[in-house]
């Protein structure tokens, strides 16, 4: 078996995995909002030491430019140029999806939580870099959660209308805390036929009501075919570690939970056979 980094032994990974399984969701997500919330702070706070010349709306500007991309950041910044009074606050992942939630579910718009914090709740722990939601956005949709959004999010109308035209996704960015929202259009999914008797309410937080997330077979599966298809375009030879990585953890953790022969009509219809023996190998559910 393979361990996700290497200087951890398998005995001390084998162990921890175990504790995975058996902690609850929502301890498991409390994880990811720590280190997601903590790093922004901190990278924030840090390029503002070095900086004392520095507004804290200029450190947070640096930090959207830095973390995703100048158009973003070039958005935000002309948005707080109208604001009378900015100051950063502390992202509460749970607060943002849950308030995107009651926009959607006011409009009876379809949705559910995928990217970095399902493969994380499903299984290794790692820092968010923003919150993915997958949603079914109709045209008729667009003119009526727009100005939902504008009260607490930074983004652009014709990005929205122009994702929805090309079938993609855009991003929207929670004006007090720089956290970065991307809404993947649910036309662009490649599992549809597969997810949605899979997604789940989960409770994230006692607090909250209940969330839908992805199941752990489109996770796996989403990810698998994008690492696939990036090794086959990759000219340089430079393959993501880190998203093998995140494969290789949602497998050892829900290995005992999942459907393996339901897993490999997908791996055969989506034609990544030796990709997905690879990972098993890694993963040590296969021998080599």
């Amino acid at each position: 078996m393979k361990t996700q980094s290497p200087d951890t032994s398998v005995k001390a990974e084998r162990v921890l995995v175990e504790l995975i399984r058996h902690a609850p969701i929502s301890k498991r997500f409390k994880l990811v909002q720590s280190m997601t919330q903590g790093t922004i702070l901190a990278n924030i706070h840090a390029w503002k030491e070095n900086h004392p010349e520095a507004s804290e709306q200029e450190a947070g500007i640096h930090f959207v430019s830095m973390t995703y991309g100048s158009q973003l950041a070039q958005q935000a910044q002309a948005d707080l140029e109208a604001c009378e009074t900015w100051h950063l606050q502390p992202g509460n992942l749970l607060t943002i999806i849950s308030d995107l939630a009651k926009t959607f579910d006011a409009f009876n718009i379809p949705w559910y939580l995928g990217g970095s914090i399902a493969s994380s709740i499903y299984g290794m722990q790692q820092l968010a870099q923003d919150i993915d939601l997958i949603v079914d956005l109709s045209t008729q949709h667009i003119p009526l959660f727009i100005p939902s959004l504008k009260q607490h999010y930074i983004f652009d109308e014709r990005a929205i209308q122009k994702a929805k035209d090309k079938k993609t996704s855009f991003s929207i960015l929670h004006r007090n805390s720089f956290t970065k929202v991307d809404i993947i259009l649910g036309d662009t999914c490649m599992f549809s036929s597969s997810r949605k008797p899979g997604i789940d309410r989960q409770t994230l937080d006692e607090q909250y009501p209940d969330i839908p997330v992805a199941s752990p077979y489109e996770m796996i599966l989403f990810k698998l075919y994008r690492y696939y298809q990036d090794k086959v375009s990759c000219q340089d030879g430079m393959i993501n570690d880190a998203e093998w990585n995140d494969i290789m953890g949602m497998l050892k953790v829900q290995a005992p939970f999942l459907d393996f022969s339901l897993l490999d009509q997908w791996i055969e219809h989506l034609g990544i056979r030796d990709t997905w023996k690879l990972v098993l190998i890694d993963t040590g559910l296969k021998e080599a």
